[in-house]
């Protein structure tokens, strides 16, 4: 198989020869890949791998050679025209109403201190740029770091605060900081169709107090105002003329120097007693003033000790009145235990007893009847009744009489004595008695 591709300005013949022993390479290549992709799959997810082959048709894989379209460019379509670059000043240019981008941030840049709008583009869903709304997110008035131009129309060009208290520095002065005049800012303004406002332009010196310094008395400068731009040079060359006129009248009049008059001797020594009585009257507030709070100090120590002791010894009340309640419940228990073993022992005792007065009724009985005993050779005890009651202990069912014995259910034996007051299951006091035990018969209650 041969690919031509065919110039249209050369008679020179580019062909490439592709045999089919490389295009069937092609095919096996991405058989092989799928068939490894699919396999590998199906380990990992638990599924047949032939079947999805199978499935894909990825035996009958075959290699389709498509011709690429040329793409036609039509001579009459006009070239997509560079969008012109924005002019930008090579000097810092002050806020103006007028100059106020509509589709820009609306945050505003800090400038030198000018506070003008922020030059980047605004987001396309918010009203700042991506530095701008950063800033805002952070702070809590949601605006950013220098403020909004909304916040700046909103007042005076010189009566703006940011939101850290900073106002505006005046634009003249930047300029001359940066050693530019007023001239050169109002030419390059009007290179990018900019009117800068006479606001910006006028400086208005703020009255201070006024201090007193030796030497020749500064020269009081006056506002600069860039209307009229082309007088400025005589306004300047008439102003000097003036300043050497009242130069030379002042070199004519006779300068009067001030002398301070001369303190006596007395004078000097009340002045220094003065000052010494001062000194020694702020000496006595302060030491009285340090005598106050040090008296004050060792109350409150004071104060703190007496409070700390209270509590140490409320604590420790509480403490032994705690012991104490502890030992007369410990005490009323072991003689509420002592009562109970008391009672117990006596219950026992009781029931020995009774058991004992039963043995010789039994014996008399039998004596009265000798015939009786010759004839039966194995008499039955007279059976007595008991009455019991049903009790589950741990788990398991217990018959339990009157006098707290309990009994097997089944086999009908005494087992053990049920303590009521400490709930438990104790021994049953050993039987020293010979000869048989009469036998009971078990009421349930």
């Amino acid at each position: 198989m041969s690919i031509n591709i065919e110039l249209e300005m050369s008679s020179f013949n580019a062909s490439i020869t592709v045999t089919e022993l490389l295009t069937k390479t092609l095919e096996n290549c991405a058989k092989d890949l799928a068939t490894r992709c699919i396999k590998e799959c199906a380990q990992r997810h638990g599924f047949n791998a032939e079947e999805e082959i199978r499935t894909l048709g990825l035996e009958n894989l075959t290699l389709i050679r498509k011709q690429m379209a040329k793409k036609s460019v039509s001579k009459s379509e006009p070239k997509k025209a560079r969008a012109a670059k924005e002019k930008k000043s090579t000097f810092p240019l002050p806020f103006g109403a007028l100059d106020i981008e509509i589709g820009g941030c609306r945050g505003l840049a800090f400038n030198r201190g000018l506070f003008t709008q922020c030059p980047k583009k605004r987001m396309d869903n918010g009203d700042f740029c991506s530095g701008c709304q950063t800033e805002a997110d952070k702070n809590a008035s949601g605006c950013p770091d220098c403020g909004t131009v909304d916040q700046r129309l909103s007042t005076g060009l010189y009566e703006f605060k940011d939101p850290k208290g900073r106002s505006p520095v005046h634009y003249v002065k930047v300029l001359n900081k940066l050693k530019l005049s007023v001239e050169q800012a109002v030419e390059e303004a009007g290179k990018l169709n900019m009117e800068i406002p006479n606001e910006h332009l006028t400086v208005v010196e703020k009255e201070s107090k006024k201090k007193s310094s030796k030497g020749r008395p500064k020269k009081a400068v006056g506002a600069v105002e860039a209307e009229n731009v082309s007088d400025l040079f005589a306004k300047l060359t008439a102003e000097g003329d003036e300043e050497m006129e009242f130069a030379e009248e002042s070199e004519a009049q006779p300068k009067v120097v001030q002398k301070k008059a001369k303190l006596s001797d007395e004078e000097k020594a009340a002045k220094k007693a003065a000052l010494e009585e001062e000194r020694a009257q702020k000496k006595a507030e302060r030491e009285a003033k340090l005598g106050q709070e040090k008296a004050e100090r060792e109350e409150k120590r004071k104060a703190d000790l007496e409070q700390k002791k209270a509590e140490r010894e409320a604590k420790v009340a509480a403490e032994k009145a705690e012991r104490e309640a502890k030992r007369l419940q410990e005490k009323e228990e072991k003689e509420a235990k002592k009562a109970a073993e008391k009672a117990l022992a006596e219950q026992k005792k009781a029931t020995k007893t009774k058991k004992a007065d039963k043995e010789p009724v039994a014996v008399a009985v039998a004596a009265k009847a000798p015939v009786a005993a010759k004839v039966e050779e194995d008499v039955e005890p007279v059976a007595t009744k008991v009455s019991v009651t049903r009790m589950q202990i741990g788990g398991k069912m217990y018959l339990k009489s009157s006098n707290n014995i309990l009994y097997d259910p089944e086999t009908r034996e005494e087992i053990a004595l049920w303590n009521p007051i400490t709930k438990t299951m104790e021994e049953l006091p050993e039987d020293d008695e010979d000869g048989e035990e009469e036998e009971e018969d078990y009421e349930e209650a």
